[in-house]
């Protein structure tokens, strides 16, 4: 296995991306968004403008027309409340108390009303309007002597409207209009506030005036147009009102540099007109704040969208790069990805799933190479390179483990051969796994039984130090066969049982074999003898079974009882079952199992992996 950090890098270096998936979703639906925006804006220019300039166009001329309507219908009603005024005044005759009374009761009810004045008749004069406007009215006959044209005109039999704000610098009109009494035909001038008349014009983004035909602005939003005594006559509006047939015109036009939208309608009394019109900047300013508001939108649910997607592109790019990383590591022959865990039911959980599955297949393959190739002992080329192992052969004095799977038959009956072999397999994992721990090297694997060694090739120093080394191992091999039936317990399935022969002695080393098939392995007496004291562990229902030669070499450090001497090959052995090792340290306290009993409860079911109290070493 390569050195982690090594690993890593390399891993890192192979899986690095210029342009990650993620960034490439988050891309791509900006570019959506950025595209639907720029369609939006396309579209609000394109088409949107002329339907807005329309419809502003359509509510000005509409605007225009309610305004005229409304203005008519106030100047008629003061012409209408002048003329029964002066029908009554008429009709009294004489009686000034009358007179007097009428006069009041007429500007109660009508207080926009300053003056009627009658040419060479006594003037009808609202003396409440002077007094509250803190103005005097002298200054009217000198006005209506500077408007002859206007009284002639009014006798003529037209009516006509004068501005005369500038005159007494407040808001006041002049109505010029026939009237005839005794069959003689004269003019009357009603002056009047026109404060209701202002209420109809507005102050909207639509400016409404009304203006005379000379073009003098009598009522207008801004106020300091009529006292000043605007005009308006070289508006191209007002032109072609005056120019054309109909009571009312609509002009898209120009004036200083600036494109207006107008509408005209005469008013049939008074020769005056009411015009209407709007910049067009304030309607494309409309526009332009529709569009703005919709590109901001716009953007606010491409960030959120942008948001949202980076967000879930980690339910894409997450498991790529865990599989990304797995591939690496497989690269590396690291097969074992069981961190590697996907629950979601899409192609991207599929491919994990089926990535740690690729794995734990390779596992396996592995794990059978190993176990039919691990025995060429690659390690032992290097002490063969530096002199330490003589391969023609020499005599050692070693520690041999004998250990068999004792209930293999029993598993393997009515299982197929492949499961049977993966059970063996299984059952050496975790064997050779105990003695490459301790030290020990696993010599040779025949049928269901493995032979291990320590002190050869590699040592300890002491031979108690190597027994030491194989008695943890053994307990490490029980500990793994508790872990193997916790499940077959629970499943009522043939168990798993294992036994051990453990002893030392003199053994041959060197290379074995012909014909350039050959390998470094022991033979001798020892072997045979850890062979017979393996034999014995089924009749006496153990699974670790000692010579007599390794009880008196390690007996103070090991809890152990002997057993009936038995006989094996036509020798008597006498053995001994191994419970557990003592305590290391003088206060330790001594852990389970404590008796052989409680061993042979344990190898049938009664003790799991889990509920062991022992350490992984099994002391």
């Amino acid at each position: 296995m390569p050195d982690k950090k090594t690993a890593d890098d390399v891993v890192r270096k192979k899986i690095r991306v210029r342009f990650t998936l993620g960034l490439k979703l988050v891309l791509i639906v900006a570019l959506i968004l950025l595209g639907s925006i720029w369609a939006i804006t396309a579209l609000m220019s394109l088409v949107v403008t002329n339907g807005f300039a329309k419809s502003a166009e359509d509510s000005n001329f509409a605007i225009n027309a309610r305004a005229a309507s409304g203005v008519e219908e106030r100047l008629y009603r003061i012409r209408s409340q002048a003329l029964s005024f002066l029908d009554m005044t008429a009709a009294i005759g004489e009686d000034r108390d009358m007179l007097s009374q009428l006069r009041n009761i007429f500007f109660e009810r009508n207080p926009n009303i300053a003056e009627i004045y009658i040419p060479g008749a006594e003037e009808i004069v609202n003396r409440q309007f002077f007094v509250n406007n803190e103005i005097d009215n002298s200054a009217l006959d000198a006005w209506i002597r500077g408007e002859a044209e206007s009284m002639e005109r009014a006798s003529g039999g037209e009516t006509v409207i004068r501005n005369v704000t500038p005159v007494l610098r407040t808001n006041l009109l002049a109505l010029f209009y026939p009237w005839q009494e005794r069959g003689i035909k004269e003019a009357v001038v009603v002056f009047f506030s026109p404060d209701n008349i202002a209420e109809i014009t507005g102050t909207g983004s639509n400016t409404t005036v009304l203006v005379n035909d000379k073009g003098d602005v009598l009522v207008h939003p801004d106020f300091g147009m009529v006292l000043s005594g605007a005009n308006i006559s070289e508006n191209p509006l007002f032109d072609a009102l005056w120019k054309s047939s109909g009571s009312n015109v609509r002009l898209d036009y120009e004036e200083a540099n600036t494109r207006f939208i107008g509408a005209a309608h005469r008013v049939s009394l008074g020769e005056a007109a009411i015009f209407s019109f709007q910049e067009y900047s304030l309607i494309t300013g409309q526009i332009s704040d529709v569009t703005r508001r919709n590109i901001l939108l716009s953007i606010s649910a491409m960030f959120v969208a942008v948001l949202i997607t980076w967000f879930f592109s980690g339910t894409v790019t997450t498991p790529i790069k865990k599989l990304m990383d797995a591939a690496g590591r497989i690269e590396l022959g690291e097969f074992d990805l069981a961190e590697i865990t996907s629950k979601s039911g899409d192609e991207l959980g599929l491919l994990t799933r089926r990535f740690v599955h690729m794995g734990k297949g390779l596992i396996e393959w592995e794990e059978s190479k190993d176990l039919i190739g691990r025995f060429n002992k690659p390690p032992l080329m290097e002490k063969l390179r530096r002199g330490e192992i003589v391969l023609d052969g020499e005599r050692l004095e070693a520690v041999v483990l004998h250990a068999a799977l004792t209930s293999f038959n029993e598993l393997s009956l009515d299982v197929e051969p492949a499961e049977s072999l993966s059970l063996l397999n299984s059952f050496f994992a975790k064997m050779i796994a105990s003695v490459e721990k301790t030290g020990g090297s696993v010599d040779r694997i025949y049928g269901d039984k493995l032979i291990a060694v320590w002190g050869i090739p590699y040592s300890s120093g002491e031979l108690a130090d190597n027994v030491m080394d194989c008695l943890r191992s053994a307990l490490m091999m029980r500990a793994a066969i508790w872990e193997l039936n916790s499940d077959r317990t629970e499943k009522d399935l043939p168990l798993f049982r294992l036994g051990c022969g453990i002893h030392t002695g003199n053994v041959l080393a060197g290379r074995m074999g012909a014909y350039g098939v050959c390998d470094y392995s022991i033979s001798g007496e020892t072997i045979d003898l850890s062979a017979g004291v393996q034999a014995l562990s089924v009749p006496v229902d153990t699974d670790i079974l000692i010579s007599e030669k390794i009880q008196d070499l390690v007996s103070a450090r090991i809890l152990s009882e002997e057993l009936t001497p038995m006989i094996s090959n036509k020798k008597t052995l006498r053995v001994f079952g191994l419970v557990n090792l003592t305590p290391a340290k003088p206060r330790e306290k001594q852990r389970w199992p404590f008796t052989l009993q409680d061993v042979r409860e344990s190898l049938g079911g009664g003790r799991s992996a889990e509920a062991d109290d022992s350490d992984d070493d099994g002391e």
